[in-house]
């Protein structure tokens, strides 16, 4: 689809997220008009990307979300 809206995903290459984004990375859910770029890195680098605010979601570690809740 043309008019697909991109989003890039961080999550690590753990076996508890990649339970949690099978359906969505070989596409067997309906994601509508959006497409979504898989990002794999441990969690200190997605926490460090998430405090910069590089992705539209991302897996963050708990300590990190204290700092990121608001």
């Amino acid at each position: 689809m043309a008019d697909q809206r991109p989003l890039s995903i961080g999550h690590s290459p753990d076996a508890d997220d990649a339970f949690m984004f099978h359906a969505l990375a070989n596409e067997k859910i309906n994601t509508g008009n959006f497409r979504f770029e898989h990002i794999l890195r441990d969690i200190e680098t997605l926490n460090q990307w998430a405090l910069e605010g590089r992705f539209e979601v991302t897996a963050v570690s708990i300590h990190a979300y204290a700092y990121l809740s608001d």
